[in-house]
């Protein structure tokens, strides 16, 4: 009898500690990614006026360098049209127009996760256009394999790996066709993004599994001395 009393409190104490252990371990509801923002708009979301720097984004990786990047005045007819939560932006190399030199624009965005990110939940994604061909989008320098549809149509983009806790960047690599200056661009929208944060464990949590851990000590001695 004395050891199936034993055995119940032995239990009893083991189910209290792995509850415990669970309340530390668990996770928050997901929270919104900030500071992620669509081409073309302010720090509220507003969209910039035509020929403005856009303040979230820049061109990395150019073919001609120190080219800044700007809000398009005016866009190729054959693009996916402006509307009101982004417009597309471009390399300010010829004033008044949407013209860029041929080969790669590398266009970079950044945004902050915190040290209590759960990296394995972060989730990012939104749609994109380009011009002419959008061959990748990298995050802190990781491809990702995505490619844009061109212009005609924002294409959905996901990024669910490659995060970390701080600093991060999001690349999108853009190839304007050789031959003469011609149009090219970028255009984001519905930019956003998701995560969990790791449960800070409250004191009674700690004190439940610290007791739990105890209870289990006291029960293997009281155990083993019987």
């Amino acid at each position: 009898m004395q050891q199936v009393l034993n055995k119940i409190r032995i239990t009893g104490v083991a189910i209290a500690g792995v509850v415990a252990l669970a309340a530390i371990t668990g996770h928050a509801q997901a929270v919104p990614i900030v500071g992620l923002f669509n081409t073309g708009v302010d720090g509220s979301g507003a969209l910039l006026g035509g020929g403005v720097d856009d303040p979230h984004y820049a061109i990395i990786t150019q073919p001609v360098p120190g080219t800044p990047d700007y809000t398009l005045p005016s866009i190729n007819g054959s693009w996916s049209p402006n509307d009101a939560v982004s417009r597309w932006i471009g390399p300010n190399q010829y004033s008044g127009g949407n013209n860029g030199d041929p080969g790669t624009y590398v266009y970079r965005t950044t945004f902050t996760l915190p040290a209590t990110v759960d990296l394995l939940t972060v989730v990012l994604g939104g749609q994109w256009a380009t011009d002419n061909n959008g061959t990748d989008i990298l995050i802190n320098g990781a491809s990702t394999g995505q490619t844009s549809p061109a212009f005609f149509v924002p294409g959905a983009f996901t990024v669910t790996t490659g995060f970390l806790a701080g600093l991060n960047t999001l690349d999108f690599v853009v190839v304007n066709l050789a031959g003469s200056p011609n149009p090219t661009g970028l255009r984001v929208t519905g930019l956003a993004g998701t995560f969990d944060v790791v449960a800070v464990p409250e004191a009674g949590s700690l004190g439940l599994f610290g007791l739990g851990l105890a209870g289990l000590g006291l029960a293997a001695w009281r155990r083993k001395t019987a």
